[in-house]
């Protein structure tokens, strides 16, 4: 059995220099597109942050980078009546106030639901505040990345969510949609 992925590019995290503003991109399918942007003050609350969320075929970090590859996933094409275990990456990148306490305790949560809306996939970690980078500016927010490679359970054609949660918190979380097809048909 084969398994193939639709890709779709997204856009960077960037910023606009001076302005204490930032345009954060998520990742996020529509239609073939998949990036949507928000603006966000640089220094907020006392709560870390979650910047983007990628879904993408494969992942892994390596002195302090996080590598992705064939990033922007929203299409699994997967054969009509048998399920299958996708292996996918997924990586969430994080930030903290400069104000935030470093070692503090976290919750992340990764959850991949069904058509029908039913849990199919649950991870849970705990994490720790990590200390700012020795030398950047005392304002800069610290960031993080955590990079993940699994396989998700893909019972059948349909709509799937992928939604990351900090802290319990809604508003702290992001989500990504994805579906099963058919493959395409290919004329002989």
């Amino acid at each position: 059995m084969r398994t193939t992925c639709e890709r779709v590019s997204g856009g960077p995290e960037s910023s606009t220099a001076g302005t204490g503003w930032r345009s954060k991109a998520l990742l996020t399918s529509v239609g073939s597109a998949s990036v949507g942007l928000s603006a966000k003050p640089l220094e907020s609350s006392r709560m870390p942050e979650i910047d983007y969320v990628v879904l993408a075929e494969y992942v892994r970090q390596d002195a302090g980078m996080t590598h992705i590859m064939g990033a922007g996933i929203d299409t699994f094409f997967v054969p009509e009546g048998q399920p299958v275990a996708v292996p996918v990456g997924i990586v969430v990148r994080l930030s903290f106030s400069s104000r935030d306490d470093v070692g503090v305790e976290h919750d992340i949560s990764l959850v991949f639901q069904g058509p029908s809306g039913d849990d199919l996939l649950t991870i849970r970690q705990r994490f720790p505040t990590p200390a700012p980078a020795p030398g950047v500016p005392e304002h800069w927010r610290t960031g993080a990345s955590i990079a993940l490679r699994l396989a998700l359970p893909i019972p059948g054609h349909g709509d799937y969510r992928l939604q990351v949660t900090l802290d319990d918190d809604p508003t702290l979380s992001r989500s990504l949609d994805v579906r099963a097809v058919s493959p395409p048909t290919v004329p002989n």
